[in-house]
């Protein structure tokens, strides 16, 4: 019988099935899991801190679930993450900090979720963003988004946010 060591799995597909949350540091210490697709499950909860030990992540996964919000803490310790997937949720709103840690996520998506809502420093921490995906969302930008909501964006333009 031939068994597998979870410890050196660098890619788990656990999408269409039937998760409903994450708990906190579900995952091994030692991961050296970098890819992880838990899309279309029916997530509704993640635990803050719940990715914590997937310090080599550089993909994650979440479209297609029933995300309506998003504690902080959820992504603070995902420092190689270069892509986050949160397409086809139930999210209305971008507290700040939420993404704070992330310095090294390239790609940002939040498609087709209900976002009315971006907190100030909603996307602070995303040093290295390079593509952000909000489309078919409700965002209302002269209600909803002030000038500290894009902070990040604007300094590594150039720019002092003024």
């Amino acid at each position: 019988m031939q068994t597998f060591n979870i410890f050196t799995v660098n890619v788990a597909d656990l999408s269409y099935n039937k998760i409903a949350s994450i708990p906190a540091k579900v995952f091994p210490i030692k991961s050296k899991l970098e890819v992880l697709n838990l899309a279309s499950n029916s997530i509704e909860l993640l635990e803050p801190e719940c990715f914590t030990q997937l310090q080599k992540l550089k993909e994650l996964k979440l479209n297609r679930n029933k995300l309506s919000s998003l504690p902080k803490l959820t992504f603070f310790k995902l420092q190689s993450l270069e892509t986050l997937e949160l397409n086809k949720n139930k999210l209305e709103k971008i507290p700040g900090l939420t993404f704070h840690g992330l310095k090294n996520v390239k790609i940002l998506k939040l498609r087709k979720n209900n976002l009315r809502y971006l907190d100030d420093g909603a996307f602070y921490g995303l040093d290295s963003i390079e593509q952000l995906f909000l489309d078919r969302n409700q965002v209302r930008l002269t209600f909803n988004i002030n000038k500290s909501t894009f902070y990040n964006f604007l300094s590594h333009s150039g720019r002092d946010g003024q």
